[in-house]
Order: C-alpha cells, then structure tokens, then sequence
C-alpha cells in the first residue's frame, strides 16, 4: 500500500534508534499521572509565616499557632482528635450538615458522616 498514513508518519518522525518511539516516555514523565495533579492543587502558596515548606505539621502544633490557615490543615498527616477551632469561631455561620468522601475514579462512597436532626426543643 503506497497510501499515506499520518499516525505511522508520526510514530516514524519520533522514533529514536533502533525504531523505539522516544517521545512517550519524556510525555509520561512531564504530565505526571491523576494523584500528581491532585498533589499539585493542594499545595498552597508559601507564606513568610509557615514554618518550612509543605513540611507535615501536628495537631499539637496548629493548636498553638494564633491564626490557622486552610494552608495549615492542608499540611495535616493524619486525622486530629479534637476540633482545630472553638464553635463560636465560626464566624460565617457555615452548618455542616454532611460529609462525604468519594473515590474520584469510581464515585464510591468512602466515608459519610451526617449531623444529627434537632428536634425544635429549645
């Protein structure tokens, strides 16, 4: 067949010694998979006042500090124990009623957690 094919033009152009194809691994390595990507949205800007750069912080310690950040719980390496903040710092008000955590590939629910209904008592 004499016909051109774009896609073997393409695979032919790229191909390094010995006909293996060079690009795919450089791509693989440069995009960086979904967790990567996810990793990356997570990290927050560096501020003068955290204490290193994305080093793991304790419960303990956010405790102590006068202000705490999103930043700062983002830095979290495990659940805490208690509440980072006292009720009457919610200053917007915001009611949590419900937490869910998903698998974002297969959108199974993990983990769900539901505030109890108050009955109109008081």
């Amino acid at each position: 067949m004499s016909g051109s094919n774009p896609k073997a033009a393409a695979a032919a152009s790229a191909a390094g010694p010995g006909g293996l194809v060079a690009g795919k691994e450089e791509k693989k390595k440069a995009g960086g998979g979904v967790l990567n990507r996810l990793k990356a949205r997570r990290q927050a800007p560096h501020h003068a006042a955290d204490d290193g750069v994305g080093a793991a912080v304790t419960e303990q310690e956010l405790l102590a500090l006068d202000t705490i950040r999103p930043e700062h719980v983002l830095r979290l390496s495990r659940v805490t124990e208690n509440y980072l903040c006292k009720p009457e710092d919610n200053i917007y008000s915001i009611d949590f009623t419900r937490f869910k955590i998903r698998d974002l590939e297969t959108g199974t629910v993990l983990f769900e957690i539901a505030k109890p209904c108050v009955s109109g008592g008081g």
